[in-house]
């Protein structure tokens, strides 16, 4: 029965979306009142919400004062369009009109009048069928359009919408500005840059992010296990993919669940005039996400110099850490250590670099183990193909036991437990797919000692410029550097009377891998590529090792000292035979282009003895007398007695008698050696 007239009534409007006009409320409140004049009753107030979904309260602030209005009195009937105006839920329709039936407020629609049990519950479930079945259009509908290669959903970084003749919506296209944005920022995570260093370089050139607002780190992460973010958006290698989440809605708090969906379950079409990032690039970033997110904290803190982490101390083991801005022994600090030496970190980086260019790279010292080398790669090439035979048929297996798991889903067998085991399957079937996909160790090029000194010269004057600059060519170039140089040892070289600030020369001996460094020289090796997803092996049979005299600045001996003790402790150990005073004067003369002078107290024969006086005092050179002309001088590198070095200068024995070690040893041109040998026998 309706109300009598003069009955005073409240007119609720509401409308979902910003994609409806806002006319609408206007026509809603218009239909009621037209109504509301037919029945000749009053009207007292109007709520509306705009752009509020029907299938939840939140934000609905038009709804919550009628409600409050409705505690006080202020009017006897609720006056909409429909029921759907209040509530699309069953749930949510029931429970408005239980709350304005205790009232007293009769719930009245334009359309049907007077809303009893019947219609309540009648137009309930046509409301919640209607919002199922809407969904599952709405579902239908996209995943038809990546299935015929358009695009659904919101526009990705890189790409906006091309208006088509015909009006059908879907359509991409590439933005060249914001592709090269995307191929920078993967170019910089393969390189090793973290998102938080790739944002703030981003935000220090003023890039505009998505959407023109700044760049944040979870902007390129996004999530692992759907597959958003930047990083990890299939879409920029041609992969348009849908149906990656679900969404579950909490219509009392209003809150969202996302759930990832199987890999069967999503939608994919090729796009490949969509691509902007090629595949080995994009599985690198791949890899380099994935191996990121399986390290611990403190793990995952990128070096900040190219030799962190790889500097010790000769005598006690401990680390050399940046104590008082220069590298100082730690356990100097912890009281187990009394070396004091303190060196720059920049000598430690340039001796490094320096060592490996001018004495490590000879012809003579690098052929003999080119061979081995070739070997080594063969027996790598031959190790990953058979790890591929053995994924492929892995995963065939996986692909079985995936379909067995999806089947019994569909059943409702287990559908948690099922689920679990289906996303471990998942994990394991893409980590076979990449390393399935990865190239194997390039085949060890026919190349001349000569030639591979020669390109990896080039390489090194490549990581030495880029080592200075901050962004991902300089991490290449740390990771790089770190690929064959495994450790740097640091010893002081004692003084009659040491410096109390730690000032003193020190002995820097570099241990490195020279299957890695040879690796660099082979063709197609980018000079500054880290990564990629071909399978670089560890040849790391064989170690080169050489050390390095450093003089700090206590003045002895000076920069030229440093220099003739280079030149003469070569000699020594190159020239096979003992070594008279004027011999070393020739050498001197000769890299001074200057005449030899060869009185006492004149400048190259004082230099001669400071550096055999030295060289003495350090156990690495010693004289040899008796039998022979004259004093001469010896390299107590080569393991030689007294008497086999006066048959040598007498011509009785071969200079190229077998050694009695099994290495190659070569002076250096900064008072260094450099030893070659296989990997764990330690040079005498």
């Amino acid at each position: 029965m309706m109300p009598p007239a003069g009955t005073p009534v409240a007119i609720y409007a509401r409308y979902s979306s910003s994609l409806q006009s806002p006319m609408s409320i206007e026509d809603q409140v218009a239909l009621c009142r037209d109504y509301i004049q037919r029945h000749g009753w009053v009207e007292v107030g109007v709520y509306v919400d705009a752009e509020r979904r029907g299938t939840t309260w939140v934000g609905r602030d038009g709804y919550f004062s009628m409600m409050a209005d409705a505690d006080r009195g202020k009017f006897s009937i609720v006056l909409t369009e429909d029921l759907d105006r209040l509530s699309r839920v069953p749930s949510g329709t029931h429970l408005v009109i239980e709350e304005l039936e205790a009232l007293d407020i009769v719930v009245c629609t334009v359309s049907s009048g007077i809303v009893d049990d019947v219609d309540v519950a009648f137009k309930a479930a046509q409301n919640s069928r209607y919002v199922r079945g809407l969904a599952e259009k709405v579902r239908r509908g996209q995943s038809g359009m990546v299935r015929r290669g358009l695009n659904a959903g919101s526009v990705a970084y890189g790409y906006r919408k091309k208006i088509m003749p015909n009006g059908e919506r879907g359509h991409r296209e590439i933005v060249p500005e914001e592709a090269a944005i995307v191929q920078r920022i993967f170019r910089m995570a393969a390189a090793g840059l973290s998102g938080l260093d790739i944002s703030r370089q981003l935000n220090a050139e003023s890039v505009p992010g998505p959407r023109g607002k700044p760049w944040q780190s979870s902007t390129l992460y996004g999530n692992k296990t759907s597959g958003t973010g930047i990083l990890r958006n299939r879409l920029y290698i041609g992969v348009n993919e849908y149906g990656a989440t679900t969404r579950k809605h909490n219509r009392a708090k209003g809150t969202v669940t996302i759930k990832v969906t199987s890999q069967d379950a999503r939608t994919r079409s090729e796009s490949p005039h969509l691509r902007i990032i090629d595949d080995e690039l994009f599985e690198t970033v791949q890899a380099r996400l994935e191996a990121a997110g399986s390290l611990k904290v403190h793990e995952r803190r990128r070096v900040e110099y190219p030799l962190t982490g790889l500097v010790y101390c000769g005598c006690c083991g401990s680390k050399y850490t940046t104590l008082q801005e220069k590298l100082g022994c730690k356990g100097r600090v912890q009281g187990v250590c009394d070396n004091r030496r303190r060196v720059a970190r920049e000598v430690v980086e340039d001796t490094a670099l320096a060592g490996i260019k001018s004495r490590l790279l000879k012809p003579e010292l690098i052929e003999p183990f080119l061979a081995e080398y070739r070997a080594e790669v063969a027996r790598a090439i031959q190790e990953h193909q058979q790890r591929v035979e053995g994924g492929a048929k892995r995963l065939a297996v996986l692909e079985e036991e995936k379909a067995n798991l999806v089947a019994q889903m569909r059943k409702g067998i287990l559908g948690e437990v099922l689920a679990e085991e289906l996303a471990r399957l998942e994990i394991e079937r893409r980590n076979l797919q990449r390393e399935i996909k990865g190239r194997p160790p390039e085949p060890a090029p026919i190349l001349d000692a000569a030639t591979v000194v020669a390109r990896l010269e080039v390489l090194l004057d490549d990581l030495k410029t880029h080592l200075k600059g901050a962004d991902e060519n300089a991490v290449r170039a740390r990771d790089i550097l770190r690929s064959f140089i495994e450790r740097i040892e640091i010893k002081p070289i004692l003084l009659a009377k040491e410096h109390k600030r730690g000032i003193g020369p020190v002995r820097i001996t570099v241990f490195g891998r020279l299957n890695a460094l040879l690796g660099r020289a082979a063709d197609g090796h980018e000079t500054q590529s880290t990564s990629g997803t071909q399978m670089r092996q560890d040849l790391a049979n064989l170690e080169f090792r050489y050390w390095v005299d450093f003089f700090g600045d206590d003045g002895t001996p000076d920069a030229q000292g440093f220099a003739d003790l280079a030149l003469i402790s070569t000699a020594l150990v190159e020239s096979g035979v003992p070594v008279g005073r004027s011999a070393l004067i020739d050498i001197l003369a000769k890299a001074d282009n200057v005449t030899p002078d060869y009185g006492r107290f004149q400048p190259l024969s004082d230099r001669v003895k400071a550096a055999l006086a030295y060289l003495r005092a350090e156990g690495d050179a010693r004289p040899i007398q008796g039998g022979l002309p004259s004093t001469s001088w010896v390299s107590n590198r080569l393991p030689l007695t007294d008497e086999q070095w006066r048959r040598r200068a007498r011509n009785e024995a071969p200079i190229s008698e077998p050694m009695p070690i099994p290495s190659i040893s070569l002076g250096a041109p900064t008072a260094d050696v450099v030893t070659i040998g296989k990997k764990g026998r330690k040079p005498d």
